[in-house]
C-alpha cells in the first residue's frame, strides 16, 4: 500500500508540474524518498538496469544505448531530461511503474551524476556500469578527482553481479576493473587518435597505484590513451572493443571502423555516427562495448547508432531559416579543449558564442576557463566573423578570450540571449553555422528562450 501511494503521488506530481511548464524530475523523487526512504532498494530487481557514469559523455553514451535497445525491440526507460541525481532518478523509474508495482518495460537505462553515484549504485545493484571516463570537473562541487574514483568504486564495491564497461583508455577507469572482482569489458583506441598536445592533463599524468609518472604508447587527449607506468608495470588492459582506423570527420558525421576481440576470431565493423568529435567516438564504443556485453548483435547495433538523436545542448543542431544554431555544452577544461578542436578545425566563418554561468549546477568557481585553450582561437580568428561572451560571468570570458590574444575588435559582450540569437545568425553565413557554447545553468536558460523564440522541443521531450 505504501508504494502504491508513492507511485501515484509522483505520477500526480510529475503530470501537475508539466502542465505547468517544469520538467517534473526532481521535486516528485525528493518528496517519495521522504514517504518511502528505501523505495529504490525496494524496486531494484523488478526491472535489468543499466547505469552510465563518468565526467563527460554521459547523456550522448545514453542516447546511443537507447537507440541500441530500440533497435533490438527492447522495451526501456531513461531519464531523457537529463536528471541524473537521486531524485530525478527515483523519479523517472517511479513515474514509468504501475500502480501495481510492476514495470512494463524491461530496461532503465539511467544516466548517472558521478557524485551521486556513490549513493545510488548500492540501492539500484545495477545490472550493467557505463564508465566513460574521469577528468577534473567542477572542483568546488565534486571536490578532488581521487574522491570521485574513490566513490563510484565504493558504490560498486557491494554489487559483484554487476556488469562493468569501461574507458581502457583512461587510466582512472581501468582501475575500477583491477581493484573489483566484478567481470568487466574495456573499450579504447588504437594509435590513431594520437594528440602531442599536454593540455588538460593534470591529475592523470601519474600512475594511481605508485605515483610515477605515467609513458604512453600513444595518447588521444587529455590522460585517455595507451597507457603504462614504467616504474610498477600498471597498464592499459586488453581492449575487447577498439577503434581500429582513423575516423572520417565532417561538420555533422564521423565514419568509423571498429575492432572486436573474439573467442576465436576477430571481428570488423564500420559505421556512421551522425555528430562529430573525437569524444563521440568514445561515446560510440562505450555503447557498441555494452552491446557486446549484453549478448546484442552488434551489426544492428552499429546501425542503430547511426540513427541515434543527439541529447538537448551536446552537439545539438537546430535549423533557423538557412542557417543552424549548433548548441554544445561544456562543462570543464577537458571537455572545452575537445569543443575548441572541433570547432578550429572546420575554420570557416561561424561565428561563436561562449555563455558562462557560476551556479551551484555549474561549478561556482570559473577559474578552470584559464586551463582551457583559448589561444588556438588566434590561429583561425581571422576567418571568424564574430566572438560573443554571454552569461553571469560574461565579462570574466571577456577577460580570457583577450589574454588569450584574440583581436578584440571582433569580441563583443551580449547578456541578452534575444540579441545574442539575433546578432550571431545575423553574422552566420547562408548553410552556415551559428557555434554556441553554455555551461549547464546557461544552456537551459538558453534553450527555454529557443523553445519560447523557434517553438523547438522542451528539454524533457
Amino acid at each position: 500500500m505504501k508504494l502504491f501511494a508513492t507511485v501515484l503521488m509522483v505520477k500526480i506530481l510529475v503530470k501537475m508540474l508539466q502542465i505547468f511548464k517544469s520538467g517534473g524530475t526532481s521535486l516528485p523523487g525528493k518528496l517519495a524518498t521522504r514517504i518511502y526512504p528505501n523505495v529504490l532498494s525496494v524496486i531494484s530487481r523488478r526491472i535489468k538496469i543499466v547505469m552510465v557514469t563518468g565526467t563527460n559523455g554521459k547523456t550522448t553514451t545514453v542516447r546511443m544505448i537507447a537507440e541500441i535497445l530500440e533497435k533490438h525491440d527492447f522495451s526501456f526507460i531513461t531519464n531523457k531530461s537529463g536528471a541524473n541525481l537521486q531524485s530525478g532518478i527515483t523519479t523517472t523509474l517511479l513515474n514509468a511503474m504501475k500502480l501495481d508495482g510492476r514495470f512494463q518495460e524491461e530496461y532503465a537505462l539511467l544516466e548517472i551524476d558521478e557524485a551521486a553515484f556513490k549513493t545510488v549504485c548500492p540501492l539500484l545493484k545495477p545490472d550493467f556500469v557505463v564508465v566513460t571516463n574521469f577528468f577534473r570537473d567542477q572542483l568546488d562541487r565534486f571536490g578532488e578527482l581521487y574522491t570521485t574514483l574513490s566513490g563510484v568504486k565504493t558504490g560498486i564495491k557491494n554489487s559483484e553481479e554487476t556488469v562493468l564497461i569501461l574507458n581502457g583508455d583512461d587510466s582512472f577507469c581501468s582501475s575500477i576493473g583491477k581493484d573489483l572482482p566484478n567481470k568487466a569489458y574495456y573499450y579504447g583506441t588504437s594509435s590513431i587518435l594520437s594528440d602531442d598536445n599536454d593540455y588538460g592533463v593534470t591529475d592523470g599524468k601519474y600512475c594511481i597505484y605508485c605515483k610515477s609518472k605515467y609513458s604512453y604508447h600513444h595518447r588521444t587527449y587529455g590522460h585517455l590513451g595507451n597507457f603504462y607506468c614504467p616504474e610498477c608495470g600498471y597498464r592499459r588492459p586488453e581492449l575487447v572493443v577498439s577503434l581500429s582506423e582513423p575516423p572520417i570527420m565532417s561538420d555533422t558525421v564521423t565514419k568509423i571502423r571498429l575492432s572486436v576481440a573474439r573467442q576465436d576470431h576477430e571481428q570488423t565493423l564500420e559505421g556512421v555516427i551522425p555528430v562529430p568529435g573525437k569524444y563521440n567516438v568514445y561515446n560510440a564504443v562505450a555503447a557498441m562495448t555494452f552491446s557486446l556485453a549484453a549478448g546484442m548483435e552488434l551489426e544492428k547495433s552499429m546501425e542503430a547508432i547511426s540513427e541515434f538523436e543527439i541529447g538537448f545542448g551536446r552537439m545539438e543542431d537546430i535549423a533557423i531559416g538557412n542557417k543552424t544554431l549548433r548548441i554544445v555544452l561544456v562543462k570543464n577544461a577537458i571537455g572545452f579543449n575537445q569543443v575548441l578542436d572541433l570547432f578550429c578545425s572546420n575554420n570557416k566563418p561561424y561565428p561563436v558564442a561562449m555563455i558562462i554561468n557560476d551556479l551551484i549546477a555549474d561549478g561556482t568557481d570559473v577559474s578552470w576557463l584559464w586551463d582551457v585553450d583559448f589561444e588556438k582561437l588566434t590561429v583561425v580568428q581571422d576567418s571568424i566573423p564574430a566572438f560573443y561572451a554571454s552569461g553571469i560571468r560574461g565579462e570574466d570570458m571577456m577577460i580570457r578570450l583577450k589574454y588569450a590574444g584574440l583581436n578584440m575588435r571582433k569580441v563583443s559582450l551580449i547578456k541578452d540571449y534575444i540579441m545574442l540569437v539575433d546578432k550571431g545568425l545575423k553574422a552566420t553565413p547562408d548553410n552556415g553555422y551559428f557555434y554556441v557554447f553554455p555551461t549547464y545553468t546557461a544552456l537551459m536558460g538558453f534553450r527555454k528562450l529557443l523553445v519560447k523564440k523557434f517553438g523547438i522541443k522542451k528539454f524533457w521531450k
